[in-house]
Formats: structure tokens, C-alpha cells, sequence
């Protein structure tokens, strides 16, 4: 069920790269966001997939991304469907993962989970949470910055 990303990538949906580039910044913040708060745990997008006249370079895609916590994985992904012989090896990448250098993300679509280890980082959680909080306005405009004590983690 986990693959390294490059392994995953040639048999997920054709769109499912493009989202993961597109909104990079998004993910990585969520997830060191989620990491300094509850600890090791699953970022997840919950995306609405395009239409089949999708159009990479134009589409604004529709998601919402939540952090489910080491603690609380093993009965989200069992209500999500994974198979109950899948779960140990997820839940044991789950508290394998560099938090610093690594991203476990999950992509919910129509209620089908895809679970992705993303390595080898070009930009690594840190920086990403540092860029959003940067330019908040352009990536959450109607939402309040965070506390300016935890806006710039130093981990």
C-alpha cells in the first residue's frame, strides 16, 4: 500500500502528480504544522478530482487537508477501507518517518485513500512552513496567520 513516491508515481491517476506539485507548499506546511502539534502522523488532502477536460496549467484545485496523528491513523484508514493487513505496515511507516526530510500523505478522492511516503525533498517541511507563513495572504486569505510565536519553528 505505501510506495516510495517514485515507485507510486507511474500508477496513480494522471493527475495526482500535478496536484502534489501544485500545492507542495500547502502539504508541507500541514504536515510540520501537524507534526509540532500532535507528533508523527498522516497529512491528508481531501481533493475533489478534475473533469475530464482537466487542463494542468489552468485548473485551481479544490481540497481540504487535515493532520490525523500516529495515535488516531489506524482507525482512520480502517474507515477509510484499507485492508486490516495493510494497516501494520502503514502505521509502522508512520513512526518510521523523518518529520524533517519526509512527508506520509494520504489522498483522499471519492473515499479512496492513496497513501504516499514522499522522500528525498527538494524543499523540506521546515521551509515550507516558513514560505506560507511568509505569504499567508496568498495561500489562505480569509484565515487569521498563526500566532506569531509559533509562526517560524525553529526545530
Amino acid at each position: 500500500m505505501l510506495q516510495d513516491y517514485k515507485e507510486r508515481w507511474g500508477i496513480c491517476r494522471s493527475w495526482e502528480p500535478q496536484f502534489i506539485r501544485d500545492n507542495f507548499l500547502l502539504i508541507g506546511y500541514h504536515a510540520l504544522r501537524g507534526f509540532t502539534t500532535s507528533g508523527k502522523g498522516i497529512t491528508v488532502c481531501t481533493v475533489v478530482p478534475p473533469a475530464a477536460d482537466f487542463k494542468p496549467s489552468f485548473h485551481i484545485w479544490k481540497f481540504r487537508t487535515q493532520f490525523i496523528a500516529a495515535e488516531f491513523a489506524k482507525p482512520y484508514l480502517l474507515e477509510m477501507g484499507i485492508s486490516s493487513r495493510q494497516i501494520p505496515s502503514l502505521i509502522q511507516a508512520i513512526a518510521a518517518y523523518d518529520p524533517q526530510q519526509e512527508i506520509i500523505l494520504a489522498m483522499n478522492i471519492d473515499q479512496q485513500l492513496e497513501v504516499y511516503c514522499l522522500q528525498n525533498l527538494k524543499i523540506s517541511p521546515s521551509e515550507c512552513y516558513k514560505q506560507v507563513c511568509d505569504r499567508w495572504d496568498e495561500f489562505m486569505p480569509h484565515e487569521l496567520p498563526p500566532e506569531s510565536s509559533h509562526r517560524f519553528i525553529r526545530i
